[in-house]
């Protein structure tokens, strides 16, 4: 059998076969608090607990204790040998008794249960008298137990929002002190004055990195004190997202590019005109007029600033080739008709002013993705298609549109990917040729030269 020894509040009287003890001896009010109970046999000879003859001890808490009487908890500290049970029917009493057929106790040993979850209502300063009363064998007796009610126990609690903040951001501790008068705040400084038993209050804090740990002390008019501890931590500056990824765009399409992050303090996105952004937020980007000449592609950066930082991610946008669709000089003269997809053209006329005037050649100079790209109308060497046209680009369903062409250096035409007519005097080319139309459709003319190289111009024929 274990020994126990509980010494507050120790009492002993003959009109018992123990003597019997609580700890503490006082609770404070508005607590929520655990009693420990002690029997001890200090006398010489043994007591012996029988389960035949209901031997058992009862213990009764007082209503001016606490009201919550049938919320108290329980327990034996000696789950093997003693049980403890409400009392049926008496909210606040509990009954213990011996769980084998006998338990003896020796001279010296003794028993202890646990009350708790004590709900601390009754008045302070008062004193409340716990029973006691012990039935074994032939032999009855009681005591009462004394247990003061004291003031608010001098506590504090306290808790960060938010636990974690961007590099020089502020964060608030909120805190709830009892029995206290003043509260203080450290690292800071910063005190507070508590203006009743039960205070609620809060600092304003900027945590440095990685962490400040602050701690915040109650003290009462007796110089006693009880602190809490809270750390606000400074978050690392990191890229939560970043998109839309796989971007593949036109010359002079817009998209849309957004991101997220966490604990930055600033951010920036280039190549941009502008280049600080929110550090959350969106942007709407013209990949083409961002990108270097010709480039068939551009990178974008995202940099944030913060504590670890900066941080970086890039996008890369993908834009689509730049193609030259059509670059004629109409049949009757004039200045060329050019058509750049994905890009930007600029047509250049060489000739000179003065006597005796060279030929005149026309230059088309597209720029954009994959370029540049040149094309030559005039004499020379080069492949041309000096004109493509139709008729009429307008139409019903099932009228037929007459196509017309003439090139130079070209040996070969195809309409469509159809071979078709080209007639050859000297260098150049002409044919003609007649579909009909029953849906909307674009038709490309490709003519090739005895060293394979192609040239390519596009009309669309529009179905109403």
């Amino acid at each position: 059998m274990s020994k126990l020894l509980i010494h507050r509040a120790l009492v002993e009287t003959s009109n018992t076969l123990l003597s019997y003890s609580v700890a503490p001896d006082s609770l404070p009010s508005g607590a929520v608090g655990m009693l420990a109970f002690g029997a001890m046999n200090n006398g010489t000879d043994n007591v012996v607990f029988s389960r035949a003859n209901n031997d058992s001890i009862t213990i009764t808490l007082p209503s001016n204790l606490t009201t919550a009487l049938s919320a108290v908890g329980y327990r034996s500290l000696d789950p093997s040998t003693w049980s403890i049970n409400p009392l049926a029917g008496s909210p606040g009493s509990f009954i213990v008794r011996p769980l084998p057929a006998s338990v003896t106790l020796k001279a010296g040993e003794g028993l202890a249960v646990q009350l708790t979850q004590i709900q601390v209502d009754g008045t302070q300063g008062s004193t409340c008298q716990v029973e006691i009363d012990e039935s074994i064998g032939d032999d009855y007796g009681s005591i009462e137990l004394p247990v003061e009610i004291t003031g608010p126990q001098l506590e504090i609690s306290a808790l960060a929002s938010p636990a974690t903040v961007t590099l020089g951001q502020p964060s608030t501790i909120s805190f709830t002190a009892t029995g206290g008068s003043r509260v203080e705040l450290q690292p800071g400084g910063q005190t507070q004055t508590c203006t009743g038993p039960v205070y609620q209050g809060y600092f304003k804090v900027v945590p440095q990195p990685p962490s400040t740990v602050y701690t915040l002390t109650v003290y009462d008019d007796q110089g006693h004190s009880a602190s809490q501890t809270v750390a606000v931590n400074v978050g690392r500056v990191s890229v939560l997202s970043f998109g839309p990824a796989n971007l593949d765009v036109g010359f002079f399409d817009t998209v849309k590019l957004s991101w997220t992050s966490q604990y930055a303090s600033a951010a920036s996105l280039t190549p941009q005109t502008i280049s600080a952004v929110p550090v959350n937020g969106s942007r709407n980007v013209q990949p083409g007029d961002l990108a270097p000449d010709n480039a068939s592609e551009i990178t974008f950066t995202l940099t944030l600033q913060g504590y670890g930082g900066p941080v970086q991610q890039q996008l890369l946008v993908r834009l689509q080739p730049m193609e030259i669709l059509y670059f004629a000089v109409p049949p009757t003269g004039g200045f060329p008709v050019f058509n750049v997809r994905n890009g930007r053209g600029t047509v250049m006329q060489n000739t000179s002013p003065l006597p005796p005037a060279p030929p005149v050649i026309y230059q088309l100079v597209a720029t954009g993705p994959g370029g540049p790209q040149t094309r030559y109308i005039g004499p020379g060497p080069w492949l041309e298609c000096q004109y493509f046209i139709a008729d009429r680009q307008i139409v019903s369903s099932g009228d037929k549109v007459t196509f017309n062409w003439q090139t130079l250096n070209a040996t070969s035409a195809t309409l469509n990917g159809q071979s078709v007519s080209l007639v050859l005097e000297g260098s150049t080319g002409t044919g003609n040729t007649q579909v009909t139309v029953n849906q909307t459709s674009n038709y490309v003319l490709v003519v090739s030269d005895a060293q394979g190289n192609t040239q390519s111009n596009q009309i669309t024929i529009t179905v109403m």
